[in-house]
Protein backbone atom coordinates (compact mmCIF):
# COMPACT_ATOMS: atom_id res chain seq x y z
CA UNK A 1 0.00 0.00 0.00
CA UNK A 2 2.92 2.34 0.89
CA UNK A 3 4.51 1.52 -2.53
CA UNK A 4 1.50 2.40 -4.50
CA UNK A 5 0.92 5.81 -2.68
CA UNK A 6 4.86 6.24 -3.38
CA UNK A 7 4.45 5.46 -6.91
CA UNK A 8 1.24 7.46 -7.24
CA UNK A 9 3.02 10.83 -6.04
CA UNK A 10 6.30 9.99 -8.13
CA UNK A 11 4.03 10.10 -11.41
CA UNK A 12 2.02 13.54 -10.00
CA UNK A 13 5.14 14.83 -9.70
CA UNK A 14 6.07 13.85 -13.14
CA UNK A 15 2.86 15.12 -14.95
CA UNK A 16 3.66 18.46 -13.03
CA UNK A 17 7.07 19.20 -14.04
CA UNK A 18 6.11 17.96 -17.97
CA UNK A 19 3.04 20.43 -18.03
CA UNK A 20 5.62 23.19 -16.51
CA UNK A 21 8.19 22.60 -19.11
CA UNK A 22 5.36 22.89 -21.63
CA UNK A 23 3.99 26.22 -20.34
CA UNK A 24 7.61 27.93 -19.88
CA UNK A 25 7.96 29.41 -23.11
CA UNK A 26 4.75 30.74 -23.06
CA UNK A 27 5.41 31.93 -19.63
CA UNK A 28 8.40 33.65 -21.19
CA UNK A 29 6.58 34.76 -24.16
CA UNK A 30 4.27 36.94 -22.38
CA UNK A 31 6.60 38.27 -19.63
CA UNK A 32 9.06 39.97 -22.60
CA UNK A 33 5.57 41.27 -23.99
CA UNK A 34 4.59 43.21 -20.82
CA UNK A 35 8.08 44.39 -20.40
CA UNK A 36 8.06 45.59 -23.63
CA UNK A 37 7.23 49.16 -23.57
CA UNK A 38 3.60 50.38 -25.34
CA UNK A 39 5.58 52.44 -28.24
CA UNK A 40 7.91 49.24 -29.11
CA UNK A 41 4.90 47.42 -29.23
CA UNK A 42 3.24 49.89 -31.40
CA UNK A 43 5.99 50.96 -33.74
CA UNK A 44 6.55 46.70 -34.75
CA UNK A 45 2.70 46.60 -35.21
CA UNK A 46 2.27 49.39 -37.73
CA UNK A 47 -1.31 47.74 -38.97
CA UNK A 48 -2.80 47.97 -35.50
CA UNK A 49 -1.43 51.78 -34.67
CA UNK A 50 -2.99 53.14 -37.73
CA UNK A 51 -6.06 50.98 -37.12
CA UNK A 52 -6.06 52.99 -33.53
CA UNK A 53 -5.55 56.11 -35.06
CA UNK A 54 -8.32 55.68 -37.52
CA UNK A 55 -11.01 53.92 -35.05
CA UNK A 56 -13.64 57.04 -34.11
CA UNK A 57 -14.74 55.13 -31.28
CA UNK A 58 -11.72 54.81 -29.27
CA UNK A 59 -10.52 57.48 -26.63
CA UNK A 60 -9.26 60.65 -28.40
CA UNK A 61 -6.06 60.38 -25.92
CA UNK A 62 -5.72 56.58 -26.80
CA UNK A 63 -5.09 57.96 -30.52
CA UNK A 64 -3.28 60.57 -30.04
CA UNK A 65 -0.93 58.54 -27.95
CA UNK A 66 -0.71 55.95 -30.61
CA UNK A 67 0.35 58.86 -33.37
CA UNK A 68 3.20 60.20 -31.51
CA UNK A 69 4.51 57.02 -30.92
CA UNK A 70 4.52 55.75 -34.77
CA UNK A 71 7.45 55.70 -36.99
CA UNK A 72 6.21 57.23 -40.37
CA UNK A 73 9.04 55.29 -42.58
CA UNK A 74 6.74 53.40 -45.26
CA UNK A 75 5.01 54.90 -47.80
CA UNK A 76 1.81 53.17 -47.18
CA UNK A 77 1.85 54.87 -44.00
CA UNK A 78 2.21 58.12 -44.90
CA UNK A 79 -0.57 58.35 -47.31
CA UNK A 80 -2.63 56.33 -44.71
CA UNK A 81 -1.96 58.40 -41.93
CA UNK A 82 -2.65 61.55 -45.15
CA UNK A 83 -5.72 60.58 -45.85
CA UNK A 84 -6.73 60.92 -42.56
CA UNK A 85 -5.34 64.68 -42.04
CA UNK A 86 -7.33 65.48 -45.13
CA UNK A 87 -11.01 64.09 -43.22
CA UNK A 88 -12.95 67.21 -42.97
CA UNK A 89 -15.15 65.18 -40.53
CA UNK A 90 -11.68 63.94 -38.60
CA UNK A 91 -10.91 65.59 -35.04
CA UNK A 92 -9.17 68.87 -35.15
CA UNK A 93 -6.64 67.55 -32.63
CA UNK A 94 -5.83 64.82 -34.56
CA UNK A 95 -5.70 66.55 -37.93
CA UNK A 96 -2.88 68.58 -36.26
CA UNK A 97 -1.10 66.24 -34.77
CA UNK A 98 -0.90 63.98 -38.14
CA UNK A 99 0.25 67.31 -39.95
CA UNK A 100 2.73 67.81 -37.37
CA UNK A 101 4.32 64.45 -37.31
CA UNK A 102 4.65 63.12 -41.15
CA UNK A 103 7.31 64.21 -42.71
CA UNK A 104 7.67 67.15 -44.92
CA UNK A 105 7.25 66.79 -48.81
CA UNK A 106 4.99 68.17 -51.76
CA UNK A 107 2.02 65.75 -50.61
CA UNK A 108 1.80 66.61 -47.15
CA UNK A 109 1.92 70.47 -48.45
CA UNK A 110 -0.75 70.13 -50.86
CA UNK A 111 -2.90 68.82 -48.01
CA UNK A 112 -1.86 71.24 -45.98
CA UNK A 113 -2.94 74.28 -48.89
CA UNK A 114 -6.13 72.34 -49.47
CA UNK A 115 -6.39 72.83 -45.44
CA UNK A 116 -5.78 76.49 -45.49
CA UNK A 117 -7.79 77.38 -49.04
CA UNK A 118 -10.90 75.22 -47.96
CA UNK A 119 -11.35 75.79 -44.51
CA UNK A 120 -13.02 79.56 -44.08
CA UNK A 121 -14.63 79.91 -40.87
CA UNK A 122 -13.93 78.09 -37.50
CA UNK A 123 -11.34 75.99 -36.62
CA UNK A 124 -9.03 78.50 -36.31
CA UNK A 125 -6.57 76.34 -34.12
CA UNK A 126 -5.99 73.85 -36.91
CA UNK A 127 -5.58 76.48 -39.84
CA UNK A 128 -3.23 78.63 -37.48
CA UNK A 129 -1.07 75.63 -36.71
CA UNK A 130 -1.03 74.96 -40.34
CA UNK A 131 0.73 78.09 -40.93
CA UNK A 132 2.70 78.07 -38.13
CA UNK A 133 4.34 74.65 -39.73
CA UNK A 134 4.61 75.83 -42.81
CA UNK A 135 6.50 78.58 -41.79
CA UNK A 136 8.64 76.41 -39.67
CA UNK A 137 9.11 73.72 -43.08
CA UNK A 138 7.88 75.23 -45.74
CA UNK A 139 10.70 77.75 -45.96
CA UNK A 140 13.62 75.34 -45.88
CA UNK A 141 11.74 73.41 -48.77
CA UNK A 142 14.10 73.57 -51.34
CA UNK A 143 11.14 74.39 -53.90
CA UNK A 144 10.93 77.70 -55.48
CA UNK A 145 7.60 76.74 -56.86
CA UNK A 146 6.02 75.04 -53.31
CA UNK A 147 6.96 78.46 -51.25
CA UNK A 148 5.32 80.71 -53.58
CA UNK A 149 2.40 79.18 -53.22
CA UNK A 150 2.93 79.09 -49.25
CA UNK A 151 3.26 82.42 -49.32
CA UNK A 152 -0.02 83.63 -52.22
CA UNK A 153 -2.16 80.94 -50.29
CA UNK A 154 -1.11 82.44 -46.70
CA UNK A 155 -1.14 85.73 -48.01
CA UNK A 156 -4.87 85.74 -48.45
CA UNK A 157 -5.62 85.13 -45.20
CA UNK A 158 -4.35 88.04 -43.94
CA UNK A 159 -7.29 89.54 -43.34
CA UNK A 160 -9.08 86.69 -42.72
CA UNK A 161 -12.17 87.16 -39.76
CA UNK A 162 -10.53 85.25 -37.15
CA UNK A 163 -7.96 86.82 -35.31
CA UNK A 164 -5.51 84.08 -34.62
CA UNK A 165 -5.43 82.83 -38.21
CA UNK A 166 -4.61 86.77 -39.30
CA UNK A 167 -1.80 86.88 -36.37
CA UNK A 168 -0.51 83.30 -38.06
CA UNK A 169 -0.02 84.96 -41.35
CA UNK A 170 1.65 87.40 -40.59
CA UNK A 171 3.77 85.59 -38.42
CA UNK A 172 4.76 83.87 -41.48
CA UNK A 173 5.22 86.50 -43.41
CA UNK A 174 6.69 89.56 -42.19
CA UNK A 175 9.83 88.09 -41.44
CA UNK A 176 10.12 87.11 -44.83
CA UNK A 177 9.89 90.93 -45.94
CA UNK A 178 6.34 90.41 -47.60
CA UNK A 179 5.41 93.17 -49.43
CA UNK A 180 1.98 92.96 -48.71
CA UNK A 181 2.16 92.21 -44.97
CA UNK A 182 4.31 94.95 -44.14
CA UNK A 183 2.48 97.15 -45.63
CA UNK A 184 -0.81 96.24 -43.79
CA UNK A 185 1.39 96.48 -40.53
CA UNK A 186 2.30 100.40 -41.04
CA UNK A 187 -0.99 101.05 -42.22
CA UNK A 188 -2.77 99.59 -39.16
CA UNK A 189 0.00 101.27 -36.83
CA UNK A 190 -0.98 104.30 -38.48
CA UNK A 191 -4.38 104.52 -38.36
CA UNK A 192 -6.11 101.95 -35.55
CA UNK A 193 -8.92 101.76 -37.46
CA UNK A 194 -6.91 99.83 -39.77
CA UNK A 195 -5.08 97.64 -37.69
CA UNK A 196 -5.09 94.17 -38.45
CA UNK A 197 -3.85 92.70 -35.24
CA UNK A 198 -2.32 94.65 -31.80
CA UNK A 199 -0.15 97.10 -31.97
CA UNK A 200 2.60 95.13 -29.61
CA UNK A 201 2.57 92.09 -31.82
CA UNK A 202 2.85 94.71 -35.09
CA UNK A 203 5.79 96.29 -33.84
CA UNK A 204 7.63 93.02 -32.55
CA UNK A 205 7.09 91.53 -36.43
CA UNK A 206 8.47 94.77 -37.51
CA UNK A 207 10.94 94.83 -35.32
CA UNK A 208 12.20 90.72 -36.28
CA UNK A 209 12.01 92.36 -39.86
CA UNK A 210 14.88 94.98 -39.67
CA UNK A 211 12.57 97.99 -39.43
CA UNK A 212 14.93 101.07 -40.13
CA UNK A 213 12.99 102.50 -42.56
CA UNK A 214 9.24 102.26 -40.41
CA UNK A 215 10.33 103.71 -37.76
CA UNK A 216 8.50 106.61 -38.55
CA UNK A 217 5.33 104.67 -38.05
CA UNK A 218 6.55 103.18 -34.39
CA UNK A 219 7.66 106.59 -33.04
CA UNK A 220 4.08 107.17 -31.96
CA UNK A 221 3.59 104.19 -29.30
CA UNK A 222 6.79 105.60 -27.47
CA UNK A 223 4.29 107.16 -25.22
CA UNK A 224 1.17 104.15 -25.98
CA UNK A 225 -0.98 104.27 -22.53
CA UNK A 226 0.03 99.97 -22.91
CA UNK A 227 3.49 98.75 -21.43
CA UNK A 228 3.94 95.92 -23.42
CA UNK A 229 3.32 98.41 -26.63
CA UNK A 230 5.66 100.95 -25.22
CA UNK A 231 8.43 98.55 -24.37
CA UNK A 232 8.38 97.13 -27.25
CA UNK A 233 8.32 100.97 -29.35
CA UNK A 234 11.43 101.30 -27.23
CA UNK A 235 13.06 98.23 -28.50
CA UNK A 236 12.31 98.68 -31.87
CA UNK A 237 12.59 102.52 -32.58
CA UNK A 238 16.37 102.40 -30.52
CA UNK A 239 17.50 102.32 -33.88
CA UNK A 240 16.41 105.78 -35.01
CA UNK A 241 18.19 108.76 -34.01
CA UNK A 242 15.27 111.24 -33.21
CA UNK A 243 13.77 108.46 -31.55
CA UNK A 244 16.76 107.81 -28.99
CA UNK A 245 16.18 111.13 -26.38
CA UNK A 246 12.81 109.71 -25.72
CA UNK A 247 14.00 106.08 -25.05
CA UNK A 248 16.90 107.67 -23.33
CA UNK A 249 14.26 109.14 -20.98
CA UNK A 250 12.36 106.65 -20.63
CA UNK A 251 15.16 104.13 -19.41
CA UNK A 252 15.88 106.85 -16.91
CA UNK A 253 12.94 107.46 -15.93
CA UNK A 254 12.36 105.42 -12.17
CA UNK A 255 7.92 106.18 -12.85
CA UNK A 256 8.12 103.75 -16.15
CA UNK A 257 7.58 100.25 -15.12
CA UNK A 258 11.00 97.74 -15.37
CA UNK A 259 9.35 96.21 -18.66
CA UNK A 260 9.56 99.33 -20.38
CA UNK A 261 12.89 100.20 -18.57
CA UNK A 262 14.98 96.88 -19.45
CA UNK A 263 13.31 97.63 -23.03
CA UNK A 264 15.16 100.91 -23.80
CA UNK A 265 18.88 99.48 -22.29
CA UNK A 266 18.29 96.32 -24.62
CA UNK A 267 17.91 98.82 -27.42
CA UNK A 268 19.95 101.58 -26.69
CA UNK A 269 22.70 98.88 -26.03
CA UNK A 270 23.05 97.80 -29.76
CA UNK A 271 22.81 100.57 -31.36
CA UNK A 272 23.70 104.02 -29.25
CA UNK A 273 27.64 104.67 -28.45
CA UNK A 274 27.04 106.36 -25.33
CA UNK A 275 25.26 103.13 -23.99
CA UNK A 276 28.16 102.33 -21.40
CA UNK A 277 28.05 105.43 -19.99
CA UNK A 278 24.41 105.68 -19.05
CA UNK A 279 24.75 102.23 -18.04
CA UNK A 280 27.49 103.11 -15.62
CA UNK A 281 25.22 105.82 -14.13
CA UNK A 282 22.31 103.10 -13.16
CA UNK A 283 24.76 100.73 -11.87
CA UNK A 284 26.64 102.92 -9.52
CA UNK A 285 22.83 104.97 -8.42
CA UNK A 286 22.14 103.32 -5.20
CA UNK A 287 18.78 104.22 -5.20
CA UNK A 288 18.29 102.84 -8.14
CA UNK A 289 16.12 99.26 -8.72
CA UNK A 290 18.03 96.52 -8.64
CA UNK A 291 16.55 94.51 -11.27
CA UNK A 292 17.51 97.46 -13.52
CA UNK A 293 20.55 97.81 -12.14
CA UNK A 294 21.22 93.84 -13.09
CA UNK A 295 20.12 94.12 -16.47
CA UNK A 296 22.61 97.58 -16.80
CA UNK A 297 25.34 95.27 -15.68
CA UNK A 298 24.55 92.55 -18.18
CA UNK A 299 24.58 94.72 -21.32
CA UNK A 300 27.69 96.47 -20.21
CA UNK A 301 29.19 92.91 -20.17
CA UNK A 302 27.40 91.98 -23.37
CA UNK A 303 29.27 94.68 -25.15
CA UNK A 304 32.87 93.67 -23.45
CA UNK A 305 32.15 90.20 -25.92
CA UNK A 306 32.16 92.46 -29.48
CA UNK A 307 32.94 96.33 -28.69
CA UNK A 308 36.07 98.58 -26.98
CA UNK A 309 34.93 99.95 -24.60
CA UNK A 310 36.89 103.13 -23.55
CA UNK A 311 39.52 102.44 -21.23
CA UNK A 312 38.32 105.28 -18.19
CA UNK A 313 34.67 104.17 -18.47
CA UNK A 314 35.46 100.16 -18.06
CA UNK A 315 37.95 101.07 -15.25
CA UNK A 316 35.05 103.13 -13.33
CA UNK A 317 33.00 99.97 -14.35
CA UNK A 318 35.23 97.76 -12.70
CA UNK A 319 35.47 99.75 -9.87
CA UNK A 320 31.65 99.71 -9.28
CA UNK A 321 31.22 96.03 -9.58
CA UNK A 322 34.06 95.84 -7.07
CA UNK A 323 32.65 97.85 -4.60
CA UNK A 324 29.20 95.99 -5.18
CA UNK A 325 30.84 92.63 -4.76
CA UNK A 326 32.07 93.60 -1.46
CA UNK A 327 28.66 93.83 -0.06
CA UNK A 328 29.13 97.25 1.19
CA UNK A 329 26.06 99.53 1.27
CA UNK A 330 22.65 98.19 1.67
CA UNK A 331 22.27 95.75 -1.15
CA UNK A 332 19.36 93.51 -2.34
CA UNK A 333 17.82 91.21 -4.43
CA UNK A 334 21.12 89.41 -5.11
CA UNK A 335 23.25 92.37 -6.46
CA UNK A 336 26.20 91.37 -4.43
CA UNK A 337 26.53 87.77 -5.83
CA UNK A 338 25.61 89.48 -9.48
CA UNK A 339 28.93 91.90 -8.92
CA UNK A 340 30.80 88.61 -7.81
CA UNK A 341 30.14 86.41 -10.78
CA UNK A 342 29.90 89.55 -13.07
CA UNK A 343 34.19 89.92 -11.60
CA UNK A 344 34.72 86.42 -11.91
CA UNK A 345 33.53 86.55 -15.41
CA UNK A 346 34.90 89.51 -16.56
CA UNK A 347 38.39 88.28 -15.12
CA UNK A 348 38.20 85.13 -17.28
CA UNK A 349 37.24 87.17 -20.49
CA UNK A 350 40.34 89.40 -19.87
CA UNK A 351 42.38 85.63 -19.57
CA UNK A 352 41.11 84.77 -23.06
CA UNK A 353 42.11 87.86 -24.65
Amino acid sequence: MQETKILYLRGMLFALITILLLELPDIAASQQDESSSPSELLRENRPKAIGIVRDRLREKRHRLDALRQMLVHERETFQELLRVADDPGEEEEIRREIFRTLPFNRELLNTQLKVLREVREGRANLVSDVIADLGARARLHHDSQALHETLETVGVLLTDQRQKVREAAFRLLVPMHDQKSTLLLVDGLRDTKKALISPVLAIELLHSAGAEALVDAIRPYLDHSDTAVRAMAALTASVDLQSRPKIVNLMKDRHQPAEVRTAALNGLSTYDTGFPQYALDLIKTNEENVEIRKAAIHRFVGLLNYRTIDQDIFDEFMQAINQLASGTGNQTGGLTEYALQTRSYVQKLAAIR
